[in-house]
Protein backbone atom coordinates (compact mmCIF):
# COMPACT_ATOMS: atom_id res chain seq x y z
CA UNK A 1 0.00 0.00 0.00
CA UNK A 2 1.30 3.46 -0.96
CA UNK A 3 1.33 5.98 1.82
CA UNK A 4 0.49 9.51 0.80
CA UNK A 5 1.59 12.70 2.49
CA UNK A 6 -0.77 15.23 4.01
CA UNK A 7 -2.94 17.18 1.61
CA UNK A 8 -2.10 20.87 1.57
CA UNK A 9 -5.27 22.94 1.74
CA UNK A 10 -4.21 25.67 4.13
CA UNK A 11 -5.10 29.08 2.63
CA UNK A 12 -2.05 30.67 4.24
CA UNK A 13 0.20 28.51 2.06
CA UNK A 14 -1.52 29.79 -1.09
CA UNK A 15 -1.23 33.53 -0.42
CA UNK A 16 0.89 34.08 -3.56
CA UNK A 17 -1.96 33.10 -5.85
CA UNK A 18 -4.18 35.77 -7.35
CA UNK A 19 -7.82 35.23 -8.15
CA UNK A 20 -9.14 36.38 -11.49
CA UNK A 21 -9.99 40.07 -11.36
CA UNK A 22 -7.68 40.87 -8.43
CA UNK A 23 -4.46 42.84 -8.68
CA UNK A 24 -1.24 40.94 -7.96
CA UNK A 25 1.02 42.06 -5.14
CA UNK A 26 4.07 44.24 -5.77
CA UNK A 27 6.41 41.25 -5.51
CA UNK A 28 4.30 39.28 -8.00
CA UNK A 29 4.34 42.21 -10.44
CA UNK A 30 8.11 42.49 -10.06
CA UNK A 31 8.48 38.77 -10.74
CA UNK A 32 6.18 39.02 -13.79
CA UNK A 33 8.23 41.95 -15.11
CA UNK A 34 11.37 39.88 -14.70
CA UNK A 35 9.78 37.06 -16.66
CA UNK A 36 8.81 39.41 -19.48
CA UNK A 37 12.32 40.85 -19.76
CA UNK A 38 13.96 37.46 -19.30
CA UNK A 39 11.82 35.91 -22.03
CA UNK A 40 12.69 38.75 -24.41
CA UNK A 41 16.41 38.27 -23.72
CA UNK A 42 16.28 34.47 -24.13
CA UNK A 43 14.14 34.60 -27.29
CA UNK A 44 16.36 37.28 -28.83
CA UNK A 45 19.52 35.33 -27.98
CA UNK A 46 18.09 32.10 -29.42
CA UNK A 47 16.96 33.71 -32.67
CA UNK A 48 20.19 35.73 -33.01
CA UNK A 49 22.31 32.61 -32.44
CA UNK A 50 20.33 30.67 -35.04
CA UNK A 51 20.59 33.57 -37.47
CA UNK A 52 24.36 33.87 -37.04
CA UNK A 53 24.92 30.11 -37.31
CA UNK A 54 22.84 29.89 -40.49
CA UNK A 55 23.81 33.12 -42.27
CA UNK A 56 26.80 34.58 -40.49
CA UNK A 57 27.24 38.33 -40.88
CA UNK A 58 26.60 38.44 -44.64
CA UNK A 59 23.27 39.23 -46.29
CA UNK A 60 21.92 36.06 -47.95
CA UNK A 61 20.68 36.22 -51.52
CA UNK A 62 17.73 34.42 -53.04
CA UNK A 63 18.05 33.69 -56.74
CA UNK A 64 14.82 33.77 -58.72
CA UNK A 65 14.18 33.18 -62.39
CA UNK A 66 13.96 36.94 -63.02
CA UNK A 67 17.17 37.81 -61.21
CA UNK A 68 18.66 38.16 -57.76
CA UNK A 69 16.69 39.56 -54.84
CA UNK A 70 18.25 40.56 -51.54
CA UNK A 71 16.21 39.25 -48.64
CA UNK A 72 16.65 40.88 -45.24
CA UNK A 73 16.71 37.89 -42.94
CA UNK A 74 17.79 40.22 -40.15
CA UNK A 75 14.43 42.01 -40.32
CA UNK A 76 12.69 38.64 -40.54
CA UNK A 77 14.57 37.40 -37.47
CA UNK A 78 13.62 40.51 -35.51
CA UNK A 79 9.99 40.12 -36.57
CA UNK A 80 10.06 36.45 -35.53
CA UNK A 81 11.43 37.35 -32.08
CA UNK A 82 8.90 40.09 -31.49
CA UNK A 83 6.01 37.93 -32.70
CA UNK A 84 7.07 35.07 -30.42
CA UNK A 85 7.36 37.42 -27.45
CA UNK A 86 4.05 39.18 -28.15
CA UNK A 87 2.26 35.84 -28.50
CA UNK A 88 3.49 34.85 -25.04
CA UNK A 89 2.00 38.06 -23.66
CA UNK A 90 -1.15 37.70 -25.78
CA UNK A 91 -1.88 34.28 -24.35
CA UNK A 92 -1.46 35.66 -20.81
CA UNK A 93 1.50 33.48 -19.88
CA UNK A 94 2.76 36.09 -17.40
CA UNK A 95 -0.11 35.85 -14.89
Amino acid sequence: MVQRGPRVTDASLMDDTVAVGQNPSASARLFQGGLVVGDLVVISAAVATGHLIKFGFSAPLVVESTGTVTVSYLALSIALSLTWWLLLAGFHTYR
